[in-house]
């Protein structure tokens, strides 16, 4: 009885939603990001190191950064991936972010 019951545990567990599990992920991203706002821009580059982009507008500047994340290979067809997240600053601090991507 005791290995009915644990094959019936893994086989829903091996059934968990891949919607909820990348949910969570996303989330706790964006929770992450959040932590960087009203941080300097040295102390972001610091952490972040030299961007892949800048742009300066309207008082604003635009900080992106890419990362290359491992391949994801399913059924033999590669699926390259990517996080790029941009970091708008005003008065050297950062105010706001977006990302892009798998991250």
């Amino acid at each position: 009885m005791r290995i009915i019951i644990a094959f019936i545990v893994l086989l829903l567990v091996g059934c968990v939603n891949p919607q909820i599990a990348e949910q969570s992920r996303a989330q706790e991203y964006q929770r992450t990001m959040d932590t960087w706002i009203g941080v300097s821009e040295d102390r972001l580059l610091g952490r972040w190191g030299v961007p892949n982009a800048s742009y300066d507008s309207n008082n604003s500047r635009y900080l992106t950064f890419v990362q290359v994340l491992p391949t994801i290979f399913y059924r033999g067809v590669a699926f390259p991936s990517q996080c790029k997240t941009t970091f708008t600053l005003r008065d050297g601090r950062v105010v706001s972010w977006q990302s892009q991507g798998q991250c």
